[in-house]
């Protein structure tokens, strides 16, 4: 008598049916984009995997994983403006820690305000500002350093690294607080003089010297200084003679940008406020 085929049937047709469940039962995590996810549009909190709806823009693409920069960057200290409207003084701080293993370059990375919807992109600045024209160049912190991020505009047209020389343009730009207010005493750098200085007048005329104080006219001298001594005077005051002088000193730059958003109004709310940082890759490195 011939076998039934029945049983071998039976078993192929549960066979086919485990495997029918667990491919129903597989579930594609919506953040796992090397799986086939085109999810791009929530942002990711890594400390509570807690996953909110995007503010009234769209969000930075972001993917189920920690920024390598989350360890060592941070937002800190925020100042809210007190002109309605108007961005002011209102800023928040990036902190890079000291035991950050390399510069980090923030130039492209994004700033959220989760109360306003309002975004911002950090942009490049200047190093080293010169009147008649910088250069441009990434925004770097170094381990250690510090940025103010302000909401409104440059003084400089470009975010910048505050100088001891810039104390000379205080009085021509809308500066924030902080900003240098004491320029470096020419009298360091002046002697000994390039010319015969008969009875000290020049060298003590320097020496008396205010703060910042760069005459420029004759009638801003002591008419007794001799035509040398107003020339000499000329070439060791005001910001770029300053910057010529100084800017290989250690104390030249202080260790912090100043990075400006450029917006025309206030970038943050009064209330409920969250301020989110994304990395250039849109992915979430800190919020305050």
């Amino acid at each position: 008598m011939k076998n039934s085929p029945l049983p071998i049937i039976g078993i192929l047709i549960v066979i086919a049916a485990i495997a029918t469940v667990e491919r129903n039962d597989s579930v594609v995590d919506p953040f796992d984009r090397e799986n086939g996810s085109e999810y791009t549009n929530d942002y990711y909190y890594p400390e509570d995997d807690e996953r909110q709806e995007e503010p009234s823009i769209d969000a930075p693409t972001t993917q189920k994983q920690e920024s390598p920069y989350r360890a060592y960057v941070s937002l800190t200290d925020f100042t809210s403006s007190k002109y309605e409207g108007a961005p002011g003084e209102e800023r928040v701080s990036i902190s890079l820690s000291r035991r950050a293993p390399e510069p980090i370059n923030i130039t492209g990375w994004q700033i959220w305000s989760v109360a306003t919807g309002n975004r911002a992109t950090i942009g490049q600045g200047i190093y080293t500002y010169h009147q008649n024209g910088s250069t441009v160049v990434p925004v770097v912190l170094t381990p250690g350093q510090e940025a103010r991020v302000y909401s409104g505009s440059s003084p400089f047209e470009y975010s910048f690294v505050p100088n001891i020389c810039m104390a000379y343009l205080a009085d021509t730009r809308d500066v924030p607080r902080g900003f240098p207010s004491r320029c470096p005493d020419p009298a360091d750098k002046a002697f000994p003089l390039p010319f015969f200085d008969r009875g000290n007048e020049c060298r003590d005329y320097i020496e008396t010297m205010a703060s910042c104080e760069a005459p420029s006219r004759d009638d801003d001298f002591d008419a007794a200084l001799t035509r040398e001594c107003r020339a000499y005077i000329r070439e060791i005051t005001g910001y770029e003679n300053c910057v010529r002088l100084w800017q290989n000193d250690e104390d030249f730059y202080e260790d912090e940008w100043w990075i400006y958003l450029e917006k025309p109004s206030r970038m943050y709310g009064d209330r409920d406020e969250q301020i989110l940082l994304f990395d250039e890759r849109g992915i979430l490195v800190d919020s305050y």
